[in-house]
């Protein structure tokens, strides 16, 4: 089968990151999938190189830049690579109408995968998302509540799947933790970082000689630097930036902190709670971490926007007696989020299509 895939970042988020595991695993099948991108360059060969995917993909560059001046050129432009290349499925992962549109017409299956909440964008872009969530042959949801946002009219032909664990983990670290709170993402609004700094200093945790850790950059880090300096945290509170091996700089931390204000499945969550290490995330639509934390069992959750509640809750959970029972809960996720497991779902969606 060949499988077209909208790729113009090949690497950036946790969209991206699934991506390219979805494509291994179909290039283990033996499907061929091209990659298609508004710019292919040196920078885009490297980034292929990085994630394992240079000459193993089909790579297509088509004119973006001509999308909105020129519609009708941009479209036979469009049309013309799935024709060339015979594509069979055309997978989007978010994505715009217009080529969902051009591929309808020209006959080609189409499946889309909803990443992110679908009520945090402005109206006139949820109402496109509507009619593209309506002519599609199949979707993925990574929550019941994303699916629901579009009509309930779609589950026949929807899959509810989480990120799976993609890379391979330590194994978790139960003693001697340090005296580290980790927090992972890029660092915006949208994952309020902002407020985990401001409950590290409302909970006085410098007194006790955790440090904060911000692994990411971002539009916001200004504004965090400049709120460091503020409360005078800069021998505790660090920003590190460009680090590839997260997984293994956050295990044997003592807390794992989520702030965002939206989230669909959060890769971070995933690897710090199947590493073991103590998670916080906000309960953020559309509640992907309520699909991976039972408060209180394996993790614990805390309304957005709330410093004064995640202040608490990180003091509680830093001094709780059973704080282990909790990290050995969390680990189970490791065999419900197993990476052949989810690919099986996505490769059974896909066959049916």
């Amino acid at each position: 089968m060949n499988i077209l895939i909208l790729a113009s970042r090949v690497i950036y988020g946790g969209g991206e990151k699934v991506i390219n595991w979805l494509t291994h695993n179909l290039i283990r099948e033996g499907h061929n999938v091209i990659y298609a991108s508004p710019r292919i360059n040196s920078d885009y060969i490297e980034k292929l190189k990085l994630v394992g995917l240079y000459n193993k993909v089909q790579i297509v560059e088509y004119p973006h830049h001509i999308k909105y001046r020129k519609l009708a050129t941009y479209s036979k432009s469009f049309n013309r690579i799935l024709h060339d290349c015979k594509v069979d499925l055309f997978i989007i992962f978010g994505g715009s109408l217009v080529e969902q549109l051009i591929a309808r017409t020209s006959g080609v299956k189409i499946l889309l995968s909803e990443r992110c909440n679908p009520k945090s964008r402005p109206f006139f872009s949820r109402l496109l998302k509507h009619i593209q969530y309506h002519i599609a042959d199949a979707y993925v949801f990574q929550t019941k509540e994303a699916c629901y946002f579009y009509g309930k009219d779609l589950e026949s032909k929807s899959k509810i799947l989480p990120n799976p664990i993609i890379d391979e983990l330590q194994e978790p670290i139960f003693s001697n933790l340090r005296k580290e709170i980790v927090s992972v993402g890029r660092l915006c609004k949208e994952k309020n970082q902002i407020m985990l700094l401001k409950a590290f200093y409302e909970a006085k945790l410098f007194n006790l000689d955790y440090k904060l850790i911000f692994y990411g950059s971002g539009p916001s880090e200004t504004e965090i630097r400049d709120l460091i300096k503020q409360y005078a945290l800069s021998d505790y509170v660090s920003i590190i930036k460009g680090q590839t091996n997260i997984a293994d700089l956050i295990n044997g931390a003592s807390l794992f902190v989520l702030t965002s204000n939206n989230e669909g499945m959060p890769n971070a969550l995933i690897e710090a709670m199947s590493m073991g290490v103590l998670s916080i995330s906000t309960d953020c639509p559309i509640y992907g971490p309520r699909m991976l934390i039972e408060n209180g069992v394996n993790g614990f959750l805390v309304p957005i926007n709330n410093v004064e509640e995640l202040s608490k809750t990180m003091l509680h959970a830093l001094s709780y007696s059973k704080s282990d029972d909790i990290r050995k809960e969390a680990c189970k996720i490791r065999e419900m989020l197993q990476s052949t497991k989810i690919f099986n779902q996505w490769k059974l969606l896909i066959e049916n299509i």
